[in-house]
């Protein structure tokens, strides 16, 4: 069993502590969880399954036998919501057509001339994608150090990320 097996301790004594609290099941299954997680197999085995000892105790190598569930009232809190990226996903080269309209667009304008590639001769219609837009973005892959038709529109999704266009 040691080293085939992983070892979760839970401490309760011959006198005093001796039925597992809830919360040090609850722990011990944490733990159970987490291993898990990392490749470990799902039987669970007392001491006592391996070796001539009392070990872990009536009441707790009982719970090991019945599977050590997580006792009620002690789930894990949900784990904490991925943060919401802040700048827009590649859309696909496909997505940049001449003529497009999208908020999208008024925002990559503005990174754009942020970074200082703006080519544009109006920006009336700055959310309208057009020919300041390709002249501009091909002025800013440029600025990266992308050459030959690896400058040209529509954009990748290397310089895309890179221009950091937020999300609205």
């Amino acid at each position: 069993m040691n080293v085939a097996h992983y070892a979760i301790v839970g401490l309760v004594g011959s006198e005093g502590l001796t039925e597992p609290t809830d919360e040090m099941l609850s722990a011990i299954r944490d733990g159970i969880e987490l291993l898990r997680q990392h490749g470990a197999g799902d039987e669970i085995k007392g001491h006592r399954d391996g070796y001539a000892t009392t070990c872990p105790g009536g009441p707790l190598y009982t719970w090991v036998k019945n599977g050590a569930p997580r006792p009620k009232g002690t789930e894990p809190a949900a784990p904490p919501a991925k943060p919401k990226p802040k700048y827009e996903p590649f859309p696909g080269a496909s997505w940049f057509k001449t003529g497009r309209k999208s908020p999208i667009v008024s925002r990559m304008h503005d990174r754009l001339v942020a970074v200082g590639c703006n080519r544009y001769a109006s920006s009336k219609n700055k959310d309208t994608l057009g020919s300041g837009d390709v002249a501009s973005y091909e002025a800013y892959q440029r600025l990266l150090g992308f050459t030959g038709s690896a400058a040209k529109w529509p954009p990748g999704p290397t310089s895309w990320a890179a221009l950091r266009v937020p999300k609205g």
